[in-house]
């Protein structure tokens, strides 16, 4: 099945360094730095989307997008914001993969 799907970002934004982080978790953990929020955005909309086409073309699965409230509860996300990128034309798999990601981020850091 085909269709639009929201995937959650995770976002920070630091004033002092006038930079932006935001994280995609479900792209393999994602990680963009850039100086505007806008521009953070759209570049990980596209690395996100290039992600997503590379994880299909290797035969991948593409797992469904997290809740972002499910994500939010962890505490390696405590104090990051959260909002949504649009990804077009994604076939998702079954959520067997979901399960990682979330085991991996509340997993503590070393």
């Amino acid at each position: 099945m085909f269709a639009i799907l929201l995937y959650p970002v995770l976002y920070k934004s630091n004033r002092i360094e006038c930079k932006t982080t935001i994280l995609v978790p479900d792209a393999g953990g994602l990680l963009i730095e850039s100086a505007s929020f806008s521009q953070a955005v759209v570049e990980a909309q596209a690395k996100a989307a290039d992600h997503f086409k590379q994880a299909k073309a290797t035969g991948q699965k593409i797992i469904r997008p997290s809740a972002i409230a499910d994500l939010l509860k962890l505490s390696a996300y405590k104090g990051w914001s959260a909002a949504s990128i649009e990804m077009a034309g994604i076939a998702c798999t079954e959520e067997t993969e979901r399960s990682h990601i979330l085991r991996s981020a509340a997993a503590p850091s070393s």
